[in-house]
């Protein structure tokens, strides 16, 4: 799972992600527009108790990888572990606190 700004792209392999992110650069650099690589992060969710590298990268330089962000208003993490259950617990505290 790669994260650019309000872009996410999700693919099942790191080829396939970064054919992905080519076309984006591509398309892109056509419009005007360029890839902020310092606010660009790769995450690799795997159930793998070593999580894998992420190789991903923007002409050239590699993308920072992290074992979690925020994604919607969820955090998501690299073993998609308890994400769920922090999900619902924001949802609970919302529902209990707010004002309606």
């Amino acid at each position: 799972m790669l994260t650019i700004g309000p872009t996410t792209l999700i693919a099942d392999s790191e080829a396939k992600l970064q054919n992905l992110l080519n076309v984006v650069v591509v398309e892109s650099k056509q419009k005007g527009l360029s890839i902020n690589r310092q606010k660009s992060m790769c995450v690799v969710i795997s159930k793998s108790s070593v999580t894998p590298s992420c190789n991903i990268t923007v002409n050239g330089d590699k993308l920072k990888q992290v074992d979690q962000f925020i994604y919607l208003g969820s955090p998501i993490d690299h073993r998609m572990a308890d994400v769920t259950k922090r999900s619902n617990v924001e949802l609970e505290y919302q529902r209990t606190f707010s004002t309606a």
